[in-house]
């Protein structure tokens, strides 16, 4: 199982450039849309004309996400942030019992296996 472990993990450690430069992108619309947002809301006090197709775009996603989540009720919702939030956490824990050593689950395997003996005879 500790095999299987450090597999998980070295295919997460792979990945976690492109975690981040996606996190970064996240970062980088947001905070674009916020300074959009604010030169908006400059015209809209200024009495300029306030018709404009982002904010709309977004007006209308964030309506469609709001119904989404009352359709689905607050039950629901939080059963799911919950389920999320637990695999990441035992994800999390894994990764962390892996590289300090340890073991996932279950009993370790301390007898070589036959491919290990093989190799080990290569040389």
């Amino acid at each position: 199982m500790a095999v299987a472990g450090s597999s998980v993990i070295s295919r997460l450690r792979r990945l976690a450039p492109v975690v981040s430069r996606a996190g970064g992108a996240v970062v980088l619309l947001a905070g674009g849309y916020v300074a959009y947002y604010g030169r908006y809301e400059l015209r809209l006090l200024r009495g300029r004309d306030v018709a404009d197709p982002v904010i709309a775009a977004v007006v209308t996603l964030q309506g469609w996400l709001a119904d989404g989540v009352d359709q689905l009720g607050a039950i629901a919702v939080a059963v799911a942030f919950t389920a999320v939030l637990t695999g990441a956490v035992i994800l999390a824990w894994r990764a962390r019992s892996v590289v300090r050593g340890g073991t996932t689950a279950g009993p370790v395997d301390t007898e070589p296996s036959a491919t290990h003996v093989e190799r080990s005879h290569d040389g």
